[in-house]
């Protein structure tokens, strides 16, 4: 006998937008989802920003930032990642200069009582 599976509701956009004046390109996932846990939102988003080099020059480290909270009386936890950056591309000899952003959100909200793992510290 197979075991039956909780139904789960998803429901995911998917936006690409492009801007030819600003040399600029968005594109966005954004996906919900349910089950008999959690509601889940999840949001993509991927920016680059194009413009003309001369030269290329010496690429700093991208910059990351991370945040993550959870509230145990509301059971909702929220995480977020970003990461910002430059990078270089050639075409036909041309030198392009991009400029790009990626951010990830994941918010949970459970819909009984979860308890929360204690983080793990180091020794």
């Amino acid at each position: 006998m197979i075991g039956r599976k909780a139904i789960t509701m998803r429901e995911i956009l998917y936006k690409k937008m492009t801007s030819g004046k600003d040399k600029r390109k968005l594109m966005s996932i954004i996906e919900r989802s349910e089950d008999k846990e959690c509601k889940t939102y999840i949001r993509k988003n991927f920016i680059y920003i194009v413009s003309a080099a001369d030269k290329v020059e010496e690429v700093p480290d991208p910059e990351i930032f991370i945040n993550k909270c959870r509230d145990s009386k509301t059971q909702i936890e929220k995480f977020s990642f970003k990461v910002k950056g430059v990078f270089y591309i050639t075409k036909d000899e041309r030198i392009a200069k991009v400029r790009f952003c990626h951010n990830l959100h994941i918010d949970l909200t459970w819909k009984t009582k979860v308890a929360f793992p204690k983080p793990v510290t180091p020794p």
